[in-house]
């Protein structure tokens, strides 16, 4: 689709003098917008709408388009999309090239996106009857356009979010909501806990909904419209799981159906959210009842179903039950949370591992594959057999061809140092809670929930 864009060795354009300015100008210019933004979040709505006409100024310039490019090419994100370009492809004048010509289209409302290919993964390569799940491979430069959206729209809308919401967003994760979770339990006494997540939450986001929503809270026509060219895929339902843009729209359309009502009809019943995999954390089993129940019926005219039943979904630490939950065992033990490694989080492992024999340099890869995965163990170093856990990966590493893994020695020291951090965030979120904000915008953005428009079905947005 942009081949035409590419421009010869010989364009004035690519003169030595440009591509320094460049490169030396892009990190000053992409802070100097961030800077812009937040600054304007933290001001209120009147100087949020005084900045929207810039937001599609600053996605489509060239130098936070670089930015993104430089994001997703560090992740070892190689797989091509339909029209087979790979990040390696592109030279330093090649690659400013393509994104100038990028940015230009976006601006004159010329850039139109490239086709899709969908490929269907094992959702649990060690239990196949539990299906697959699409995903939609796009090409390296509508996957840039996406990233360069996400830098602009995460920090206009990440602060609406409130503080048991912990997927897919920066500096949150899934430690942080285990982290809440143990607190919430110990602290008030609720030991009966509603595990559950939704089925097949990419593609059942109602696309016209979704718009919607997001012209609540993003005050440019421009920016709506490029959004709305970057999910149309011909069909009236589904966002692309797979692009860069889809998780912070899952957790907006999420925040809206989901995440404000229940505050406001729930709020003593915790419910913590990493993206579609859902806590509530209840006193008693009725209660707990009774708020899953609660949880169906907003989804259902949310176009969500949940995945579980009553019966399977509900358990009581007090009685000797464990829930599985973001790759953990969890259980009580005295004053903590007895935590240990799920099924599910090996059968990531071996994915990302097979995922490793398609990057350069795949036994670095797969080296720092397992690394990372123990930097998320922490949790689970004083509960589980840390011998038959190497065991097991080195076993799982020789089945996808890795002879060479850390030593058994530096596995030990590094999930050592992860549990180390695993106590200072526990103590962080106990003693200072605010660690679960969104780190950059202040207290008073998180709302007490203004009034319901029936009309349009619209919430005010928290700064109003």
């Amino acid at each position: 689709m942009y081949e035409s864009f590419l421009r010869p060795a010989d364009d004035p354009w690519f003169s030595s003098d440009r591509v320094d300015w460049h490169r030396g100008s892009r990190h000053d210019r992409v802070t100097s917008i961030k800077r812009t933004l937040i600054k304007a979040v933290r001001e209120g709505r009147q100087a949020v709408d005084a900045i929207g006409p810039r937001l599609i100024q600053w996605i489509s310039d060239a130098r936070m388009l670089r930015e993104a490019w430089d994001l997703l090419a560090a992740k070892g994100a190689t797989a091509p999309g339909p029209n087979g370009h790979r990040y390696a492809d592109f030279d330093d004048c090649e690659v400013w090239s393509l994104l100038k010509s990028i940015g230009e289209a976006i601006r004159n409302d010329t850039y139109r996106v490239g086709d899709e290919k969908e490929v269907k993964i094992p959702k649990d390569r060690s239990d196949p009857s539990r299906g697959t799940r699409p995903i939609s491979l796009i090409d390296i430069e509508d996957r840039v356009v996406q990233r360069a959206a996400v830098e602009i729209l995460q920090l206009l809308l990440d602060p609406l979010f409130g503080r048991n919401v912990l997927g897919y967003r920066p500096q949150h994760g899934r430690l942080h909501a285990l982290a809440l979770a143990e607190q919430t339990v110990f602290q008030e006494d609720r030991y009966v806990l509603v595990v559950e997540d939704i089925k097949d939450a990419f593609t059942r986001v109602p696309l016209n909904r979704l718009l919607d929503i997001l012209a609540i809270y993003i005050p440019s026509k421009e920016v709506l419209q490029l959004i709305d060219r970057l999910l149309d895929s011909g069909k009236r339902h589904g966002i692309r799981q797979g692009g860069p843009l889809s998780p912070l729209l899952l957790n907006l359309y999420l925040h809206h159906v989901l995440d404000v009502p229940w505050q406001k009809d729930w709020p003593t019943v915790l419910l913590i959210r990493v993206a579609d995999d859902m806590l509530l954390v209840c006193k008693s089993q009725k209660e707990a009842s009774q708020a899953r129940a609660a949880l169906e019926a907003l989804l259902g005219p949310a176009n969500m179903r949940l995945k579980g039943t009553p019966e399977g979904t509900i358990s009581d630490l007090r009685k000797g039950a464990s829930v599985r939950w973001l790759g953990f065992v969890i259980g009580k033990d005295e004053q903590e949370l007895k935590v240990e490694i799920a099924d599910k989080a090996w059968a990531r492992l071996e994915e990302y591992l097979a995922l490793a024999h398609e990057t350069p340099d795949s036994s670095l890869r797969a080296a720092d594959t397992i690394g990372g995965w123990i930097d998320q163990q922490g949790p689970c170093h004083p509960f589980v057999n840390r011998p038959r856990v190497y065991e097991k990966l080195a076993a799982l590493a020789e089945k996808q061809a890795f002879d060479e893994i850390p030593t058994r020695n530096a596995i030990r020291l590094r999930w050592r140092r992860a549990y180390e951090r695993w106590c200072e965030l526990r103590t962080a979120v106990l003693e200072r809670p605010e660690v679960l904000d969104s780190g950059w915008a202040p207290s008073h953005l998180y709302p007490a929930f203004k009034a319901h428009n029936s009309k349009a079905d619209k919430f005010t947005p928290p700064w109003e």
